[in-house]
């Protein structure tokens, strides 16, 4: 989130190079939104990890309470669903970050993150 904040004090005068450098036309009314999508995409991801690290954390601690087995299965699937939440909000700031530069890249970034994920959750696990 800190890197974010520092690159958005220079991302704007990047983006006019980019733009200038290419001939393209820059939106510099929506380099606001942009930073905040990506902010939030960030902030977002960062609460989805903390709060399957703390689900990890009240397993490990309810893992040797005798008659406690449902709770910890509980706690491990719900952190393990969050974990993959926030990777999912992770891939998606990449887009955003195409999006600072061009809309055509932000279309191509989100091409590639969908085909990349697409492959990750259909792929066939080895089996033991």
């Amino acid at each position: 989130l800190a890197g974010t904040l520092g690159f958005a004090s220079e991302a704007d005068r990047l983006a006019a190079a980019w733009h200038r450098e290419h001939a393209l036309a820059m939106a510099s009314a929506l380099f606001p939104l942009k930073v905040f999508l990506l902010l939030g995409a960030f902030f977002v991801a960062f609460l989805l990890f903390s709060l399957s690290i703390r689900l990890y954390n009240h397993a490990s601690y309810a893992i040797v309470l005798p008659g406690e087995g449902e709770a910890v299965a509980r706690y491990i699937n719900r952190a393990g669903r969050m974990y993959g939440d926030g990777l999912r909000v992770f891939y998606m700031a990449f887009p955003v970050v195409a999006w600072l530069f061009d809309a055509t890249m932000l279309l191509a970034a989100t091409a590639g993150v969908l085909w990349i994920r697409w492959h990750l959750d259909t792929a066939d696990l080895p089996r033991d």
